[in-house]
């Protein structure tokens, strides 16, 4: 059995593609300035909102589930190759008794 050990998942600041944000601008004429305090307020609650969403107790558990099946799976190939076929990996999350 081969035992991994992960730190816990935290949220941290999302990472906005700026670049592909989309504005509704139609008819409305604004100065740069005003465009520009208003994408900034715009980024703001988004990050806000992604960050509210990132801890969500169901979205972060899905989260927890999907890394260590990752690792798991990034596990269990190599070992394989390598001749351990009835190799089982055990993938925790800190804070996890083993066997959980």
């Amino acid at each position: 059995m081969v035992t991994v050990r992960l730190p816990l998942l935290k949220a941290s600041k999302p990472n906005l593609d700026e670049a592909r944000a989309q504005y509704l601008r139609e008819g409305v004429w604004i100065t740069r300035d005003a465009q520009d305090s208003l994408s900034r307020i715009n980024t703001q609650a988004a990050e806000k909102l992604a960050l509210e969403q990132a801890v969500n107790p169901v979205l972060t558990g899905l989260a927890r589930s999907a890394a260590k099946d990752a690792i798991r799976q990034n596990l269990a190939i190599p070992l394989q190759v390598a001749g351990f076929r009835n190799a089982t990996e055990d993938v925790l999350l800190d804070a996890e008794p083993a066997g959980s």
